[in-house]
């Protein structure tokens, strides 16, 4: 009878060891799914951040190709403005000269 409780108290402890890494092993488990939920939580945010980033990169391009273009109409026009100024002052001056 020694030898048969020596048996079972070595069953009851190596079950008890068990069940110890059997928890430890679902406290692992959960500690990473726990990290790989983060994980991807910040993968998710980061992608809505890039997409929004990317969003705003595009509407700043559109609006400074329209004031490029708003720009290059008013040098157009300033070029004409004067071009015109040049001709009535030089208009002025053959008025001028003519006079004398």
């Amino acid at each position: 009878e020694p030898s048969n409780h020596n048996t079972i108290f070595r069953t009851n402890s190596a079950s008890k060891k068990m069940e110890e890494e059997e928890k430890e092993g679902l406290r692992t488990v959960e500690c990473l799914r726990g990290r790989l939920l983060a994980q991807r939580q910040v993968s998710r945010s980061t992608k809505e951040e890039t997409e929004l980033i990317t969003k705003k990169m595009e509407e700043l391009e559109k609006h400074l190709k329209e004031e490029i273009r708003l720009r290059e109409k008013a040098e157009k026009r300033l070029k004409f403005v004067m071009k015109k100024l040049e001709f009535i002052r030089g208009s002025r001056s053959l008025e001028g000269s003519e006079q004398l």
